[in-house]
């Protein structure tokens, strides 16, 4: 609603916007959520895929041995970690470090996509990475327990995992 010079309400010139007390607090209290909102937001941080240890990560729950593997078999995902280990450097190196290159190392080889090295590019740095939860020091596996599991297993130093901080 538009107001002009001559709107008054309890002696006060509503020409300057006047919000009554209800709409005030109503306007506080979102601001108030707003701000608790953005503080959570702000404590969390995604700090990407980087190489984690594999040792100082806890123990995979609910992972007791190869039987536990319902996906793909353990072997299946063992030739993966493997196939990972050949494709490091490439990848940090930088030039391996999309699907797309790996999908023509594919082509170039006559692999099919589940037999190839895109499918584990894909697996370990694609929408299906390991994800860790770092809560200030307590570490959490949310997605990739079989491939820790394993890659424990395999005497594995270092592999790829996404890292949500808490700050």
């Amino acid at each position: 609603m538009k107001l002009d010079d001559t709107d008054f309400e309890d002696g006060i010139d509503v020409d300057e916007k006047v919000i009554d007390n209800e709409q005030a607090d109503a306007l506080e209290a979102l601001d108030q959520l707003e701000q608790a909102e953005s503080s959570k937001q702000a404590e969390w941080v995604d700090e990407g895929i980087q190489d984690v240890p594999v040792a100082s990560m806890p123990e995979p729950e609910g992972i007791a041995g190869e039987d536990d593997f319902q996906k793909m078999t353990a072997e299946e995902m063992r030739a993966g970690i493997e196939k990972l280990q050949e494709m490091k450097p490439a990848i940090e190196s930088g030039e391996g470090a999309n699907s797309d290159y790996w999908a023509e190392v594919d082509a170039a080889n006559g692999l099919p996509y589940l037999e190839g090295y895109r499918r584990v590019y894909d697996a370990f740095y694609g929408h299906d990475a390991i994800r860790i939860v770092d809560n200030k020091g307590d570490l959490d596996i949310v997605n990739g327990r079989h491939r820790i599991w394993l890659a424990k297993e395999m005497g594995i130093e270092t592999i790829p995992a996404r890292i949500i901080r808490r700050r």
